[in-house]
């Protein structure tokens, strides 16, 4: 799980919390988190995909295919949003006790009002160019939202 912001108290109470309900140790700064590569320097942060495709075409045989861009149709939807739905639902039965004990916390979280959990629309959804395919110009215009430097 990667905890972070901008307020440090508030992330240390987040672990703190998460802490005291399950097992957890602090690995310390994030390197690479789910594929992605994060890189920090005087000018910022640099988030980049690069090293897990490479380790995806050599495992593939494609590592040494001629590059080519993939056109990609921004209006396919891609995702259903019932995560919400299912947080909210304290009669969610999951199958999987993890999940259902993930469920129970993140309820527990909101109830206490330590976590807000709203819906948010892909134009301003910060980290959809994280978790989903999006046309450059959106990936540009979300980056520049996080304080990213533009890619050259």
């Amino acid at each position: 799980m990667l905890i972070f912001g901008s307020n440090l108290s508030a992330v240390n109470n987040v672990k703190s919390l998460l802490g005291n309900n399950f097992d957890m140790k602090d690995l310390g700064e994030a390197s690479v988190i789910l594929g992605i590569k994060i890189t920090r320097s005087e000018k910022g942060i640099s988030l980049d995909q690069s090293h897990y495709v490479e380790k995806i075409l050599k495992k593939y045989g494609y590592f040494d295919c001629k590059p080519a861009c993939t056109p990609y149709d921004p209006s396919v939807k891609l995702f259903k949003n019932t995560a919400i739905a299912k947080i909210e639902n304290r009669f969610y039965n999951s199958k999987r006790r993890q999940i259902k004990r993930k469920h129970s916390t993140v309820r527990e979280l909101i109830t206490t009002g330590a976590v807000r959990v709203d819906h948010v629309r892909t134009n301003d959804n910060l980290a959809d160019p994280l978790t989903i395919g999006l046309a450059s110009e959106k990936v540009q215009n979300t980056s520049v939202k996080m304080g990213l430097m533009p890619m050259k």
